[in-house]
């Protein structure tokens, strides 16, 4: 089967045909999120799966979100988990962040909020605005942890300062005492 993709992602579909874990990620990437071709969501797990399996941590992170959004694949939460914790060992933001929303949550696992916390914090201590905010949503609301709103405000206003809108209501909210 000949992959058919446009002149800006031809060097990239040689590398990732050779082997080059980091190529496979970006063709992955490229094909779940429609950058630089249609979006084929079978092409772009097929692709995480040939990084994954090479043990690139962002094809590992992208094969759990479409397990677990269930893109391409059914979902399958455990099949997420585990792509999540190969990641996420590895110090991706990402998957450590998903790895929290899936313990806040009880998806495919009990609902533990000290766990979701954990993956949280370790997410958010690598600046990743979107954790640093549902970290602050756990101190705020002292799920996992003792209710601490001036280290909620902390959190949200780290994640507002890059651009998180969330974060910049959260943070309005409780300077407002609401």
């Amino acid at each position: 089967v000949t992959t058919i993709v446009p002149a800006g992602l031809q060097e990239t579909l040689s590398k990732a045909l050779s082997g080059d874990a980091e190529a496979q990620y970006a063709l992955g990437k490229a094909y779940a999120n429609g950058q630089g071709v249609e979006t084929n969501y079978a092409e772009a797990v097929k692709w995480f799966q040939k990084g994954a399996a090479q043990g690139n941590a962002g094809a590992q992170n992208g094969l759990g979100y479409m397990y677990l959004a269930g893109w391409g694949v059914d979902r399958n939460y455990a099949e997420a988990k585990k792509w999540f914790l190969d990641a996420a060992e590895q110090k991706n933001a990402k998957a450590q962040l998903s790895l929290g929303w899936m313990f806040k949550n009880g998806l495919g696992v009990d609902k533990n909020y000290f766990e979701a916390t954990q993956w949280y914090r370790l997410s958010a201590e690598q600046d990743n605005a979107a954790a640093q905010f549902y970290l602050g949503e756990m101190y705020r609301d002292g799920l996992g942890v003792d209710k601490k709103n001036a280290e909620a405000k902390k959190l949200f206003q780290q994640a507002a300062d890059q651009g998180n809108e969330l974060a910049k209501r959260a943070l309005q909210q409780l300077n407002n005492g609401q």
